[in-house]
């Protein structure tokens, strides 16, 4: 301050700018502003957002600079217009339905008669009791029980669910649990199915496992690799006697058990007992298998079943060719037979005449299923013989020639099986021996 002064400030006043905001198209819509004002200083940025409505989706901006996208930002320089078009979108219906044997039901997360286009839908199947869910056809697919469905046109989708038949037989099969074995072998994983046998009946059986069968869910099927070393072995059978049970191990090699794939296993039981059939089915990543199907077969549709089977068709031209040689022992019994005198019968009308040799016991013994213990005793008396020392002959020459019992007995009756017996007797006479 060398002298006196005189200072001043000169203020401009700001500009302020309207913004107007409207929607057009076929659909519905609207626009939110941030910040929200009358008018806009000049300078201001305002962000703009389109939010559509139920039904419609945001298609562009108008007035404004392109975003791609349902938010935009405009400086406010000069009053501005800006539009927001909405378009209204297509509807479209989703059809469901049930097949397969079984009954079951379809639940949607939205249930309208129809769905606006992108709307996404979660179905879930739900089996009625004695069904089991079998997977997504249609415009669907997977075996988990619920899938999704986007709505980009109509869609029909059809849940399959499956009858579970299990018969009340006598013998059942159940599976403990799935083993894997983490070593590979030849590129493959080595599973082990761990069965349960029981017999539920009264009397003592025998029952065999042929080869079992394992199906994919896209249909390729592999035979069982081998039987576990710690279990029954089920091709060569084994005696359960009543309320008994046994433990079996079916080993597979393979790439992986999938969901849906299914373990077919055929139980067979000495004539004239039919053969069971089980099927157990994948039902999760966990390798659980549960039972879906059990049902007995005539002897004619288990020789089927049997013959399927390469491992088994080995097995059925040996049992032909022990009958040929029963045949022959036969033939030789027949001539021994004629060279013995046949004394006078005692046995009252109600009974059967007695062999006279122990040859034709055996061969006699060989034709029957099963028979009363008094009857056998009524045919060994004459010779001297007691039904017990019989038994126990034939069961030792079967243990050493094969490693099963030919006969057993349950109660007042013995079990014939005969592929055993007729083997013990084509080596009896072979060795020319006698009791």
């Amino acid at each position: 301050m060398d002298s006196a002064k005189a200072i001043s400030a000169e203020f401009i006043q700001l500009e302020f700018f309207g913004l107007e905001l409207s929607t057009i198209g076929s659909g519905k819509g609207v626009i939110t502003e941030n910040p929200k004002a009358e008018k806009y200083v000049d300078g201001s940025i305002v962000t703009l957002t389109a939010k559509a409505s139920n039904g419609s989706k945001f298609n562009r901006w108008g007035g404004a600079p392109s975003s791609g996208g349902a938010t935009c930002t405009v400086t406010m320089d000069a009053a501005k217009t800006v539009t927001a078009e909405f378009i209204q979108l297509e509807s479209f219906a989703l059809d469901l339905s049930a097949t397969g044997t079984g009954s079951g039901r379809v639940k949607r997360s939205v249930d309208t008669p129809t769905y606006f286009s992108g709307s996404t839908i979660i179905l879930t199947a739900q089996a009625d009791e004695g069904s089991i869910f079998n997977g997504w056809h249609g415009d669907a697919s997977g075996l988990d029980d619920s899938c999704t469905v986007t709505m980009n046109s109509a869609q029909a989708v059809s849940a399959e669910f499956e009858k579970v038949t299990i018969s009340d037989t006598v013998i059942t099969v159940e599976i403990e649990k799935v083993e894997l074995d983490h070593q590979r072998r030849g590129g493959k994983h080595s599973y082990t199915f761990h069965l349960t046998i029981h017999n539920k009946g009264q009397e003592q059986v025998r029952i065999k496992v042929p080869l079992t069968s394992y199906v994919s869910q896209s249909g390729q099927a592999s035979e069982q690799n081998g039987w576990h070393s710690e279990s029954v072995n089920g091709s060569k059978g084994v005696t359960l006697t009543a309320g008994a049970f046994c433990r079996m191990g079916l080993v597979y090699f393979q790439p992986g058990l999938n969901k849906g794939g299914r373990l077919h296993v055929n139980v067979v039981q000495q004539k004239p007992f039919p053969g069971i059939c089980f099927t157990f089915k994948c039902i999760d990543a966990n390798h659980t298998f549960v039972l879906v199907n059990a049902s007995s077969e005539g002897n004619n549709q288990t020789a089927d079943v049997i013959q399927t089977l390469p491992a088994m068709t080995k097995l059925l031209k040996r049992i032909e060719s022990l009958e040929d040689s029963l045949t022959e022992v036969l033939r030789r019994l027949d001539g021994l037979q004629n060279s013995f005198p046949r004394p006078t019968s005692n046995l009252t009308s109600h009974q059967t005449e007695p062999a006279q040799t122990l040859p034709e016991v055996l061969a006699w013994l060989a034709t029957q299923d099963r028979i009363a213990v008094a009857e056998l005793r009524v045919r060994l008396l004459p010779l001297d013989l007691l039904p017990g020392a019989v038994i126990n002959e034939i069961n030792e020459r079967a243990l050493d020639l094969i490693g099963e019992l030919a006969l057993a007995e349950t109660g007042d009756e013995i079990v014939v099986v005969k592929e055993i017996l007729d083997e013990v007797l084509a080596d009896w006479d072979s060795n020319q021996t006698s009791l």
